[in-house]
């Protein structure tokens, strides 16, 4: 019977816990009126949250007759989640309290010499910059490319990062760190982030495409991320879309990645446009031909719409979001004739919307999974799985 009693007081602690994160500040009162439990289950439970720091007073009530009533609110500073994108360029790293409130970001660019080191010190970094401790972290969310396997704690289908070699990322970590990490592959966490803080905010089917120096995709399905057997859903550079293309050997380049030379073409972006986020693909096209670059690209915007025709047959998503420098710019350049492609293929043609987040989607992500993977000490944040 104890225990039972026990159990009740441990769910009546977690609804108030996600009921002052989504709604509080509230007053006891409000409290046993919204979720409808007694109000002495609320006063113990309420005084064991701030036995434990969780819940804070943080006022009166503004009610018009009787003794003004206490206002309590949850105490996002309780604890601190870090996230992390660990890119082919650049690391991003970002800093929030529990509550999902972003108190710092950074972005480095990835130097010669050990990445996983680097990382380290990035994390140890955004700590100091939150003027934190790395005990105050309860989770830090790490996005990589290619697949994470937990089982055997290595990464696989990342053609284009180099210098990582077969050292464990996860056990570096776990030497250095006390708190809960969690690595997610940085596409799936890119469609994390749009769901949470980004222009996908409000729908439960969304296919995510991420096009960049490679070709990635993720899908949101009832609001869960999808990732299917192996984890590998999603890995749309192995798509192929002409029959010349079919690979003889398997590569971790896949098929359609190597029909759009997408590494090339960053290189130049890279080389001759100073990085530039918003520059025109067309205007880079011609500049590859006026070079004489060798490089095939009349049929790229072509194969890029059949991509994501294919994509959103499959997946029948709300909205397809479209993300990475190549992706958005090709959508930008040649948007109207995507479209048109899109509705005259698609049974179902979803809303096709660009990245605001742009490269922040990814450790947005991270942090968005963080909250998951510490919920259970702190509050319940279903809505980001």
């Amino acid at each position: 019977m104890a225990k039972n009693s026990e159990i009740a007081s441990e769910m009546n602690r977690a609804a108030i816990l996600e009921l002052l994160r989504t709604q509080g500040p509230l007053s006891k009162a409000d409290m046993k009126r919204i979720l409808n439990i007694s109000f002495p289950a609320v006063t113990y439970n309420v005084k064991k949250l701030m036995e434990d720091n969780l819940i804070y007073e943080c006022g009166e009530a503004d009610n018009a007759i009787g003794r003004k009533a206490t206002l309590l609110a949850f105490n996002s500073r309780k604890a601190y989640l870090v996230g992390v994108d660990l890119g082919r360029q650049n690391i991003r790293t970002m800093c929030s309290d529990i509550a999902g409130n972003i108190l710092q970001y950074h972005t480095v660019k990835i130097s010669t010499g050990d990445v996983f080191e680097q990382v380290i010190e990035r994390i140890y970094e955004i700590i100091k910059a939150t003027r934190i401790t790395v005990e105050d972290v309860a989770c830090v969310g790490i996005g990589i490319p290619g697949i994470y396997d937990m089982s055997t704690d290595s990464h696989k289908l990342a053609p284009f990062v180099e210098g990582w070699g077969d050292e464990s990322l996860m056990l570096r970590l776990k030497q250095e760190f006390p708190m809960e990490i969690y690595i997610e592959n940085s596409v799936n966490l890119g469609a994390v982030g749009e769901r949470w803080q980004g222009i996908a905010k409000g729908y439960d089917e969304i296919a995510y495409v991420d096009f960049g120096v490679g070709f990635g995709s993720a899908l949101i399905k009832g609001g869960e991320l999808v990732r299917g057997n192996n984890g590998a859903f999603g890995e749309v550079g192995f798509m192929v879309l002409q029959k010349d293309r079919l690979l003889r050997e398997y590569s971790d380049e896949g098929a359609l990645e190597k029909l759009i030379p997408s590494s090339k073409i960053a290189s130049v972006i890279d080389q001759y446009f100073e990085n530039d986020s918003r520059i025109s693909i067309k205007k880079v096209f011609e500049f590859i031909k006026e070079r004489n670059i060798e490089m095939e690209l009349e049929d790229i915007p072509s194969y890029f719409a059949m991509a994501l025709v294919n994509i959103a047959v499959m997946t029948n998503p709300e909205v397809l979001v479209i993300s990475g420098r190549l992706g958005c710019a090709i959508y930008r350049d040649y948007r109207e004739y995507i479209d048109r492609v899109m509705r005259g293929n698609v049974p179902f043609p979803p809303k096709i919307l660009v990245t605001e987040l742009a490269e922040r989607a990814n450790v947005i992500g991270a942090i968005a999974v963080s909250m998951i993977h510490s919920s259970s000490k702190y509050t319940n944040f279903r809505e980001f799985k």
